[in-house]
């Protein structure tokens, strides 16, 4: 069983917890981990993204969105061959910036300029004056030869997920 999905953007931020902790900001930093993306009968606006729908309410109701600078969102970055989508649903300035610092970085190859919209859980966030970027490697299944979703769920519709290896 791979960990590409939830597993590599759970290692990531525990990893970015451990680096900034102690770190001097003049901003607050939240290290936010979502679940409940998934659809639960057939992917739709109302079907979808369940954890970052809440959350976006919730910060709009209380005013928290309003102080934001900017929201990334990791999602499925496990794999050996990257290949992060250019997502256009995200803010221009902010998947520039990112992408641009990957080229001085010698990272280029990980980020390459090509993609499309990506539905994911920045998109509430969008919705909701955010400006938000998404980094996933949302083909990564494919260009392995693995299907996508292998196994999705069993017969009492648990949170089983497979996607072989990473």
């Amino acid at each position: 069983m791979g960990a590409n999905d939830g597993g590599s953007s759970t290692g990531f931020l525990l990893e970015l917890a451990s680096v900034l902790q102690g770190q001097p900001r003049t901003d607050d930093l939240y290290l936010v981990f979502f679940d409940g993306e998934e659809a639960i009968h057939e992917w739709s606006a109302a079907d979808s993204l369940y954890g970052s729908r809440h959350l976006a309410e919730k910060w709009t109701a209380d005013g928290t969105n309003r102080r934001l600078k900017a929201l990334l969102n990791v999602d499925m970055i496990g794999d050996k061959n990257l290949k992060l989508v250019w997502d256009t649903s995200s803010a221009a300035s902010l998947r520039t910036m990112y992408w641009d610092a990957a080229d001085a970085l010698g990272y280029g190859a990980s980020f390459p300029r090509q993609g499309g919209a990506i539905e994911d859980d920045h998109i509430p966030f969008i919705n909701a004056g955010v400006r938000s970027l998404d980094l996933i490697d949302f083909e990564s299944r494919e260009r392995s030869g693995t299907p996508r979703r292998t196994l999705w769920t069993n017969s009492r519709r648990t949170a089983l997920k497979w996607w072989g290896p990473c």
